[in-house]
């Protein structure tokens, strides 16, 4: 398993809606940092984004919710 040393934005929109990725990072920092990237293209791009974080092993679970119009269809 490869780690890297952070999570991209081409990462997070790689991510299907209702599609749950797990990435390895290389430290907490990196995971503390995914996250915020994660809420901030969310912002940007108009969706939202589930991040379960796992300080033990160096991941960060990212899941892309639907947004609320995709909901009510």
């Amino acid at each position: 398993m490869e780690r890297k040393d952070k999570l991209t934005r081409e990462d997070l929109r790689s991510i299907g809606v209702g599609e749950t990725k797990t990435f390895y990072l290389t430290d907490a920092a990196a995971i503390m940092s995914a996250a915020v990237n994660a809420a901030q293209t969310g912002a940007i791009d108009g969706c939202k984004f589930k991040c379960s974080r796992d300080y033990v092993e160096n991941t960060i679970t990212v899941t892309k919710l639907p947004n609320d119009d995709e909901r009510e269809a």
